[in-house]
């Protein structure tokens, strides 16, 4: 059972991992949702698409750790979020589907790489996720496209910790704030992301959350 002091800690995560920029519209713009477990990230996609002209969409993820439980086999996360944003006005000419990525990097990588001669020639690129990994995704494409990084925003829909998806316990959502600590403090080292201050008080509540047994998401091998 999540206790209030585990909470406290996890809270003190979230707003670590929850860096974005205020992106209120866009024109001439890509804008990459990464699949997960949230369609709310499908819906912020559409609506930023919507705000502005010459917006494309590109939509990543097959499934990952998170959703191989929970999409059916011929659902993959891209086309779940691109069927969201149909619904919601996109235009499925303006959407591009990337749909073998299992992971975050993964996702930058393929999004990015198989779609070169479409970034070249926008203002910006967009990297729309959860809250909660918007830091992970910005030391990622950092660290896999540096040459792009003048282009690069981030945007999340806007919810809190309380608020997280219906389709994960808050158990398991805590976990995955910690395995996250832990890819940014060692991931640098094995060149998946560029490295970031990760101040002391984050540190605490990470290991006594780790200590408290949310380890569902921590790396198997340090």
């Amino acid at each position: 059972m999540v206790s209030d002091l585990d909470i406290i800690d996890a809270e003190v995560l979230w707003n670590y991992h929850c860096i974005k920029d205020f992106v209120e519209s866009v024109s001439n713009a890509v804008i990459v949702g990464l699949g997960s477990y949230d369609t709310r990230v499908a819906e912020h996609c559409a609506s930023l698409y919507l705000s502005g002209q010459n917006n494309k969409i590109i939509f990543s993820g097959y499934r990952g750790n998170w959703t191989n439980e929970l999409y059916d086999d011929n659902v993959t996360e891209a086309k779940l979020f691109a069927d969201i944003a149909i619904k919601l006005g996109v235009e499925s000419s303006s959407i591009i589907l990337e749909d073998k990525s299992t992971n975050i990097g993964e996702n930058i990588k393929f999004s990015i790489g198989n779609n070169l001669d479409i970034i070249s020639n926008v203002d910006n690129i967009i990297v729309v996720t959860k809250p909660n990994t918007l830091r992970r995704a910005y030391a990622t494409f950092n660290a896999i496209y540096p040459e792009l990084s003048h282009k690069l925003l981030l945007s999340a829909p806007n919810y809190n910790l309380i608020n997280h998806s219906p389709l994960l316990s808050l158990d398991s959502i805590i976990s995955e704030l910690g395995g996250d600590i832990e890819r940014i403090i060692f991931y640098p080292d094995m060149g998946f992301q560029v490295p970031q201050d990760v101040p002391l008080n984050v540190i605490k509540s990470y290991i006594r959350l780790k200590h408290r047994g949310y380890v569902e998401h921590c790396l198997k091998k340090l």
